[in-house]
């Protein structure tokens, strides 16, 4: 289900449209075609114009109008001969991850080429151009002279 909002309206509401595709238990489209057979309502909040439209690829919209005051998203309420009703809802949004992409990656991966490059020229292995950093394991064995060993 995919809900598309207009701009608010001097009376509060938003012109909707709302696309469903239905899909058998094994996840097959019943559609195109199938229109009169799914009776739509909307739930609170949401009223509906007419039919659903019978988009020709096995999708269907129905347009209509919504009260964000109503307290819930826009949302229909399917039903077919003979089955119980469903109701749709939108799907929810996962949380956005909070990375900061901003103009500072791009330094950030400047600066990972060029340790890259000064690891590679520390290891005396010249002659490469580092295009890419990938760590993927991290192991640093580092021996010090800790002044006891004779010779």
């Amino acid at each position: 289900m995919q809900v598309t909002q207009g701009s608010p309206r001097p009376d509060g509401t938003r012109e909707i449209s709302i696309v469903v595709v239905p899909r058998d238990r094994y996840r097959n489209s019943l559609g195109p075609g199938r229109a009169d057979a799914l009776e739509v309502t909307g739930t609170p909040g949401t009223t509906l114009n007419g039919p659903l439209l019978d988009n020709g690829d096995g999708s269907y919209t129905a347009t209509g109008s919504w009260t964000p005051k109503s307290g819930s998203d826009p949302a229909i309420v399917v039903g077919q001969p003979g089955r119980p009703s469903v109701v749709l809802h939108p799907p929810s949004k996962p949380p956005r991850k909070h990375r900061r992409r901003d103009r500072d990656s791009g330094d950030k991966e400047r600066g990972r080429l060029e340790a890259a490059e000064e690891l590679l020229e520390s290891l005396e292995i010249e002659g490469h151009d580092v295009e890419g950093v990938r760590i993927r394991h991290i192991v640093i064995d580092i021996e010090v002279d800790d002044g006891d060993s004779e010779g």
